[in-house]
Formats: C-alpha cells, sequence, structure tokens
C-alpha cells in the first residue's frame, strides 16, 4: 500500500516523498529530513501510527507538522483517539487521487475555521440532496466536531493556565464549560480526573476518567491512569481489569503492582496482595519497600519465616532501611519468631 500511495502522491505532482516502513523509523526521518506533511497507516509494525503522532506531538520540531491517518477502517473510537492526539484529518481506503489531494491541499491550506466549517456544510447538503446520506452524515459530523473543538480547546488550554497556578477551582470551572460545549472532548474529563484525583477525590476522579476512556478507549496510558485511581479508592481488582485492558492496547504501559498490593492488603485479600507483589517483584527485583510490604503480607497470616526472608532481603539490598530491622527485630524478639 505504500508503494501506491507514494505512486499517486508522484502523479498528482509531490516530487519530494520519503518512505518508512514503520513508525520508529518514521520518527527517526522526521528528525534528519524536513517534511512538510506525514501521511500514515493507523496500523504500523512496531510503533503504530497514533503512537508516532502522539511522539511528533511531543516534540517541538514536529509538534505542528500536519498529520493525516490513511486507514481501512474508521470506527468512533478511531476517530475520538485522532483528534485527540491533534491529528489534521484522515481519509478511508480505498480512496481517488482527487480525494487525496483535495484532502491534502485543505491541510496545507486551510481556510479559517467558520469557512471550513460553512464549506463541510454546503458540501453535505449537496451529498444529502444526492443521495449520498453516509457521505453527508460523515461531512457533517466532521463540521460539528471542528466547530466544538476549537471552543473546548480554548476553555481546556485557559483551564491548564489556571491549573499550572495552582487555581484548581477555576481550573475546574474552565473545564466543565468545555464539557458543555463539546461533551466528547476528552481532554477535559481526563484534566478534571486528574485535578480530583490529585484532590483526594477518587470517586470523581474515577468517574470523570472511565467517561474519558468511554469516549476514547485507545489509549493504554489513560487506562493506567484510570487502574491507579481505582487502586487509591480502595478497589484493586477492578483496577487489575483496567490494567491488563491497558496492556492489551500497549504492552509498555507502566502500572505499580506494589500499590495494588497494599489495596489488596487493606481489603485483607492476602493472597492477591501476595501475587501483586510478586509481579512488582519482576519488574523492580531490587526495591526494598515491595520486600517489606510482602512481610507485612506473611506477618498478617502468620508466615513468619517468609515474612523474615523478605526482610532480609530488603536490608540486602538497603542496609540502612530502618523500618525493615526494627520489624525483623520483633520477628526475633526474645530470640523467638513472635510479633
Amino acid at each position: 500500500m505504500r508503494k501506491v500511495s507514494r505512486g499517486t502522491l508522484k502523479f498528482l505532482g509531490y516530487r519530494s516523498v520519503l518512505e518508512a516502513s514503520d513508525g520508529e523509523i518514521a520518527l527517526e526521518r522526521l528528525s534528519e529530513d524536513s517534511v512538510t506533511l506525514v501521511l500514515s497507516e493507523w496500523d504500523l509494525p512496531r510503533m503504530d501510527g497514533p503512537t508516532l503522532l502522539a511522539s511528533m506531538r511531543k516534540t517541538l520540531d514536529t509538534r505542528y507538522l500536519p498529520f493525516m491517518f490513511l486507514t481501512y477502517r474508521i470506527s468512533a473510537d478511531r476517530v475520538a483517539r485522532a483528534a485527540e492526539l491533534g491529528a489534521n484529518g484522515y481519509l478511508v481506503k480505498p480512496f481517488s487521487p482527487i480525494d487525496l489531494n483535495a484532502k491534502i491541499r485543505r491541510i496545507l491550506n486551510p481556510p479559517s475555521p467558520l469557512q471550513e466549517v460553512d464549506a463541510m456544510i454546503r458540501r453535505g447538503m449537496e451529498m444529502l440532496e444526492n443521495g449520498d446520506y453516509q457521505g453527508a452524515t460523515d461531512e457533517l459530523f466532521e463540521a460539528q466536531q471542528i466547530y466544538q473543538l476549537r471552543e473546548a480547546t480554548i476553555l481546556h488550554l485557559l483551564a491548564e493556565v489556571n491549573r499550572r497556578q495552582k487555581d484548581t477551582d477555576t481550573a475546574k470551572d474552565y473545564l466543565t464549560q468545555a464539557i458543555s460545549k463539546n461533551p466528547l472532548y476528552v481532554k477535559a474529563f481526563h484534566s478534571l480526573g486528574e485535578i480530583y484525583a490529585d484532590e483526594g477525590n477518587y470517586e470523581e476522579a474515577s468517574q470523570m476518567l472511565k467517561r474519558a476512556v468511554e469516549i476514547s478507549p485507545l489509549d493504554g496510558t489513560r487506562l493506567a491512569t484510570l487502574a491507579e485511581v481505582l487502586v487509591d479508592s480502595g478497589q484493586p481488582e477492578e483496577a487489575e481489569l483496567i490494567y491488563r485492558q491497558a496492556r492489551e492496547i500497549d504492552p509498555s504501559t507502566v502500572f505499580s503492582y506494589n500499590k495494588l498490593g497494599i489495596a489488596y492488603r487493606r481489603k485483607k485479600m492476602s493472597q492477591h496482595a501476595l501475587d501483586a507483589y510478586a509481579k512488582a517483584l519482576r519488574m523492580e527485583p531490587d526495591n526494598e519497600r515491595i520486600y517489606y510490604n510482602m512481610a507485612l503480607v506473611f506477618l498478617d497470616v502468620n508466615r513468619r519465616g517468609n515474612a523474615e526472608t523478605c526482610l532480609r532481603r530488603a536490608l540486602k539490598v538497603s542496609p540502612e532501611f530502618a523500618e525493615a530491622q526494627r520489624l525483623l527485630d520483633e520477628v526475633w524478639k526474645d530470640g523467638n519468631r513472635l510479633v
């Protein structure tokens, strides 16, 4: 498909066309060459299209570089994810050279927002009259999204200004307004979730993040954030399920199994806690705090020998770990394993 797209671009008069076989190579080329527009498949080897775009938007030199997805399948969750990441458009394959050229020109020479929306409305009306109901629906839906997105984006940025100045009440007001302007503006729900979590209001935080996940379910990092909030709110079982979903989307997603173990221990689910700590140790084998927490669980279930082993390992990693030494002294109080 890459060869076909290259040939189409050459046919349309675009002489300088760079290629990359996967997202990682594309990112390297972007750091080496001057590029006007990126056309990317959604599904790519090693680094997929959304991850490539997210990486570009975090880098100063490519933050505002126009980006368009070419995909065989478009769905509501993909549209939401593309918009959230800052894609400038998408084109469903197969497409004609005329469609591709029109889309590229619109991205590289964008009209004013209102002109763009008005043009989409006109095209939607023409499609409606010609019986192209799906085309009309797509055109009008995109027009609505652009109009609502711009208003919501401004309010979200105003919220971020206040949030960075520690005025979270004003930030929450702006985010609420953003959601009222565009009920599908996922960034506002995510930011509200983070603010509520920072405030210790985990119930509100989980509700906001769950709504964000409903709108845009393909973000592994957001799912992991939700899992962390659920752990903090004392819902470790649901948190673990959410984290598994995050790993399916993005295997590199990081999650604190140590915190999960603590939450399970609070609920007196000792075996679940030990399983969580075992997973945490596979990720951080030299973390003395995890060994200490495991020792606490073993003591809860009267397995003093296992607790001693964990405490000695914690002290081997960190000989100055005073809490572990005190607990070990209690385990061996008067020469007996008594606590």
